[in-house]
């Protein structure tokens, strides 16, 4: 049985907040950019701080998705197949082009 919340799962709830993320981070960055001409310099590097900190936030859901979503799938505390299988470190990089 699929942990829920409210009724929506664990992987439609990641994938809802990092778009969010994204989304607020956008707007940020955009803002700052617009009026940089008006906003007191602490007022632009808290700013950039935060809008930092929610393009991290973003890649960590992004990129830990298979984990948030087969602890949605598997109950707390159970790693999903795919974690445990990881590739061997000879292969790893190997597709890029050179």
């Amino acid at each position: 049985m699929a942990f829920t919340i409210g009724g929506y799962t664990i992987p439609q709830l990641r994938k809802s907040i990092a778009a969010a993320v994204g989304v607020a981070a956008l707007i940020l960055t955009a803002a700052l950019a617009d009026f940089a001409d008006f906003l007191p310099a602490g007022v632009a590097t808290a700013g950039a701080t935060v809008a930092g900190f929610l393009t991290i936030a973003g890649v960590f859901l992004a990129r830990m998705g298979t984990l948030i979503d087969g602890i949605g799938s598997n109950g707390f505390g159970n790693l999903p197949d795919s974690l445990t299988d990881a590739p061997a470190p000879e292969s790893v990089g190997k597709h890029r082009a050179k």
